[in-house]
């Protein structure tokens, strides 16, 4: 019988073993083929974003109103302004005119005498064709560079009586957004300019609504309309005869990162090449930057991409080395390549391959084994244990009817007694006693006496269950009441958050709006002096609240995470700068390190992150007199996740007086300070690293604290499995940089609407500085009177009113056809997220008090039309600062004078920041240089480095 048992199995658990060998090494061979797929992919459309990146840049730059004017003076700003944005990814931005001569250079050298018009890039871009580019090699540097070229189109002036295809183009985008309803004939008429104006007034902000369609109004229609890149946009750019072509050049060395990022293997690697065959990026950088076009024509998979051929590529190179590539077509002609040698790409399937025939042996000894010892032990005494209690069940239930052992009979005698809940038990008992002592003895005994114990069971059953029922409904019933006093009780603490939220930041916001509104005003030393105690004592206040009600939401489960694609870069750059003045002051040097491994773009809640670092920053810094601060961001791979997903590590580190080992663990609690701390010093609640932690928390992170009194401390935030984000979706929430003072609007009606007349006043008088007709409501039914009867340009609502509130306000404007086209925008206390997602839904613009004057202007900016005093002049203002005896030549024409070395090591200190070091260094030419140092002085008395270093950089050429 054994010998059948081997026979039967062992065949079957080979073939199944085998079977499943062969799926494997297929699907292991499909899974590498898969991978070279995936990371060529991958590396195609990175090259191609960058690509059709450029080509939209230099389209986007060549329809500019400043380029197209032809005018040199216009256009170079202009380009100055594009490199220096788009910098390092640009390092030449030219125009040219039709006939191939330069009419402006942004680096600012003597024009060249050179004709181009034989360039492949100027004839593309006069015949119309919207983003040539051509390989070439650069001249200054000899490395290869991309030079991209767009023609600059002869746009239409936009007036009355003017004809062309641009005006058709036009015609037709305003006629699908209803707004045009003629004929798209391309004669700009009363009907055209009507549409214009309309589109400049309700579609996009910051066009001036006069009716004429300027290079700036086309751009936007053709850019709302969805044909910046569609056949009928090129087309009709190609019907306009070009003015001229505009050209910017960037290195090959700028998708060096993409080839980079690609590795596999130890062997494997990647890179790219042109139509034609050369070389355009590869991991050794020295192999494009030899200052000639590399031509990777020769080389096997390059060839079989000339051919036509794309995927995958077997192939043995010069050294008899095995070869396994796949190339990938680029959608403009390039090609994307990775290659790994075959011994390494197989090594898995041969290595899985050998374990299989090991396991294979394995397995036949082990089941040989096994099948002997279980026919010997246990199959056979089963089979006999089985045949001893059916010859049992019969005789039992035969002998309880007084009648033969008929096999037939007694089985169905046994089925009675079951169903009547009768069991032969001391049959079994008996029968147990004859049983051996191996397994299958045991296995007797244990059924005789599990037979008696069921009887005793199904005998009090019922009993049971009866009993157990009513025990479960009277649990149910105290757990609903439990969840509903729960239920009432996280209500109640909701309910109270909302009141605190409110109540408290409505006087808030007098407070601080007023106190704001003196500082500007007052000229007294010693009163401004006050004011700034006031307000600084009332921002402090309001920080304390603004922790309390964080660490109760956080507490209720009512903070919620915004996560969004994130800059870390200028998140720490941020940081940076809150926190320069007062490290400054106090002489501890603050350093921000930013691993260079970390992706530009990362999803992130900005906000909590920047809670988190100014918490733990803050308390570097009022624990630390002298020494480094330094700010550490570094990224670990994450185990078990892709390339798209990473640890991100932030460190907090300083020299401070340190924390004790046995109060480390105390110090994440809420009010918790560290014993012996003297609170008149040092100051603080105990509630920030309490947030912290929380907020660290609820980001699925953990926080850390290492410590040692007298040398400092390090707190470490690990956040796991960061997700990395594209780099064109990364979304700032500080608002325009734009100072207030650089704003002038035009002519408008504001009413504003709040019960409370503090709040009211402090508004109009934050922007009685502008040419606004102000109009006051108490109340949302009075706001509804007043839109009615002035129709103001814009709505400043508070949404917590007597009579009818700003909700039940703001609904109604809505639903009214007069009304619903004013911009509304809601000004109000409260905190809880709920209140944010119902604002959204009914308000167009959305300001939490206590509010400033620079939030106020910062939002109705969106909303009403202004012009803005250029950065450039207005840093140019600032730079040229009014010294008192000093004409604009004393104040600079000194800089040529200035030795080259203290020139080089100011700039340094003002790159670094380092406040006190260039204070005393400008002090060493005060008597020499005296209208140099005041003009530094000054500048360093508003912490602006940036303007010391446009002040020293106005004389290129300095003597030593």
């Amino acid at each position: 019988m054994t010998i059948f048992m081997v026979l039967g199995v062992l065949p079957a658990a080979i073939l199944a073993i085998w079977f499943s060998t062969t799926n494997a090494i297929e699907v292991m061979r499909a899974n590498a083929v898969d991978r070279l797929h995936m990371h060529t992919t991958s590396l195609a459309e990175r090259v191609d974003k960058w690509h059709y990146g450029n080509l939209l840049a230099v389209r986007t730059l060549s329809w500019n109103p400043d380029i197209t004017s032809m005018d040199s003076a216009r256009q170079f700003p202009a380009l100055v302004t594009f490199l220096n944005t788009h910098r390092p990814a640009y390092y030449v931005a030219a125009t040219f005119d039709e006939h191939g001569g330069v009419v402006t250079d942004a680096a600012g050298r003597p024009l060249s005498k050179a004709n181009y018009k034989d360039r492949y890039w100027f004839q593309e871009a006069m015949t119309g064709k919207d983003g040539a580019y051509e390989l070439l090699i650069s001249r200054s540097t000899g490395f290869p560079a991309f030079a991209y070229s767009a023609p600059i189109p002869d746009l239409p002036k936009g007036d009355l009586g003017d004809e062309g295809p641009v005006i058709a183009l036009v015609q037709s985008i305003l006629k699908e957004k209803k707004l045009y309803s003629g004929e798209t004939h391309g004669l700009y008429t009363k009907e055209t300019a009507e549409a214009v104006r309309q589109f400049q007034q309700k579609h996009y902000t910051g066009l001036t609504a006069n009716g004429i369609a300027d290079a700036a109004t086309v751009q936007a229609i053709v850019n709302t309309g969805g044909l910046s890149w569609s056949h009928t946009y090129r087309d009709t750019l190609r019907e306009i005869k070009p003015k001229g072509a505009l050209v910017v050049a960037t290195f090959l060395t700028q998708i060096a990162g993409f080839i980079d990022a690609v590795r596999i293997g130890e062997t494997g690697f990647s890179y790219l090449v042109d139509q034609k065959g050369r070389l355009l990026a590869h991991p050794e950088l020295a192999r494009i930057s030899e200052g000639k076009v590399v031509d990777y024509s020769s080389h096997e998979p390059v060839r079989s991409f000339l051919d036509g051929k794309s995927g995958l590529l077997h192939f043995e190179d010069a050294h008899g080395t095995e070869w396994e590539s796949y190339v990938k077509q680029l959608d403009n002609g390039w090609a994307a390549i990775i290659q790994q040698q075959s011994n390494e790409l197989m090594k898995q399937e041969r290595d899985f391959l050998q374990y299989a025939l090991l396991t294979t042996l394995v397995v036949i000894l082990t089941m040989t084994i096994l099948i002997w010892v279980i026919s010997g032990r246990l199959i056979m005494p089963v089979h006999q244990l089985s045949l001893e209690a059916m010859r049992l069940t019969r005789y039992y239930s035969s002998k309880s009817k007084g009648e033969g052992t008929d096999a037939a009979k007694a089985d169905a005698d046994l089925l009675e007694l079951l169903a009547k809940g009768e069991f032969p038990e001391s049959t079994l008992c008996r029968a147990s006693v004859s049983a051996g002592k191996n397994e299958i003895g045991q296995l007797t005994k244990s059924f005789a006496a599990m037979t008696i114990q069921l009887k005793l069971l199904l005998e009090n059953f019922e009993q049971q269950v009866a009993e157990r029922t009513a025990e479960l409904e009277s649990s149910n019933q105290a757990l609903v009441e439990a969840r509903e006093l729960a239920e009432s009780a996280n209500q109640a603490k909701s309910d109270f958050l909302a009141n605190m939220s409110h109540e408290i930041r409505t006087p808030m916001n007098a407070v601080l709006g007023f106190t704001e509104i003196l500082k500007g005003r007052e000229a007294d030393p010693e009163k401004a002096r006050y004011i700034a105690n006031i307000y600084k004592s009332s921002k402090t206040l309001l920080n304390l609240i603004n922790d309390i009600l964080d660490l109760s939401k956080i507490e209720a489960g009512k903070l919620d995470l915004q996560y969004t694609s994130t800059s870390l870069q200028s998140l720490l750059t941020d940081v940076q700068i809150l926190f320069g003045q007062k490290v400054a002051e106090k002489g501890v040097q603050f350093v921000v390190e930013l691993a260079s491994d970390i992706p530009k773009a990362l999803i992130l809640d900005e906000t909590r992150i920047r809670q988190v670092l100014i918490n733990l920053i803050g308390n570097a810094i009022k624990f630390t007199e002298s020494g480094t601060i330094r700010l550490i961001a570094a990224g670990l791979e994450a185990p078990g996740t892709t390339q798209s997903r990473f640890d991100l590590v932030l460190k907090v580190q300083d020299t401070g007086i340190g924390i004790p080992t046995e109060q480390q663990s105390r110090i994440f609690g809420a009010f918790e300070q560290m014993k012996g701390q003297k609170t008149a010093e040092f100051g603080g609640t105990g509630l920030g690293l309490a947030i912290t932690n929380r907020l660290v928390e609820l980001m699925e992170g953990t926080i850390s604290v290492k410590s040692t009194v007298g040398e400092g401390t390090t707190f470490t935030v690990n956040l796991p499995g960061v997700e990395v984000a594209a780099t064109d979706s990364i979304t700032r929430q500080s608002g325009s940089s734009s100072s207030v003072e650089n704003l002038i609007f035009e002519p408008a009606t504001i009413l504003i609407t709040d019960d409370i007349d503090l709040n009211r006043q402090m508004l109009m008088t934050y922007l009685g500085d502008w040419q606004f007709t102000l109009i006051e409501a108490e109340s949302g039914l009075e706001c509804l009177e007043k839109a009615a009867e002035h129709r103001p340009d814009l709505i400043l609502l508070d949404m917590k009113m007597p009579v009818m509130d700003g909700y039940e306000a703001a609904e109604a404007l809505k639903v009214d056809d007069q009304l619903s086209l004013i911009p509304v925008i809601a000004v109000t206390a409260s905190a809880l997220k709920q209140d944010e997602e119902r604002i959204a839904a009914l308000c167009d613009g959305y300001l939490r008090k206590p509010v400033s004057k620079s939030d106020v202007v910062h939002e109705i900016i969106r909303f009403l039309p202004h012009s803005t005093v250029s950065p450039t002049e207005s840093d140019a203002a600032q730079g040229d600062v009014q010294l008192a005896g000093y004409t604009q030549a004393e104040r600079h024409q000194p800089l040529a004078d200035l030795p080259t070395e203290w020139r080089t090591r100011a700039k340094e200190m003002a790159e670094m920041s380092l406040y006190k070091d260039l204070a005393a260094h400008v002090e060493t030419i005060q008597a020499d240089f005296p209208a140099v140092a005041e003009s530094i002085q000054k500048h360093l008395a508003d912490f602006r480095f940036d303007l010391v270093l446009d002040f020293l950089k106005k004389t290129d050429h300095p003597r030593s």
